[in-house]
């Protein structure tokens, strides 16, 4: 099963090369981050005082082959894990 790491992040929306391909019904993991990417362990954390440009991580993308522009695709998340900080 591929793994993508969170490191695989982007930033901003648009093109991007792919972090991964897979085939359609594959299954693979992701590894993500929360919207602060990690920057809030305790309530002492205030938002102002955040890196801003770490804000919104997303990791991937990640392409399907043999999809095609236009296409609706479905996903089923078969599990979540949390705090693997």
């Amino acid at each position: 099963m591929q793994a993508i790491s969170a490191d695989q992040v982007i930033r901003a929306y648009g093109v991007h090369e792919a972090a991964a391909s897979i085939h359609s019904g594959e299954e693979f993991w992701i590894e993500t981050s929360d919207w602060y990417d990690g920057q809030v362990r305790s309530s002492e954390d205030l938002r102002d005082a955040l890196d801003r440009s770490r804000f919104g991580p997303c990791t991937g993308p990640v392409a399907v082959q043999g999809a095609k522009p236009g296409q609706s695709l479905r996903i089923e998340v078969l599990a979540i894990e949390m705090g693997r900080s």
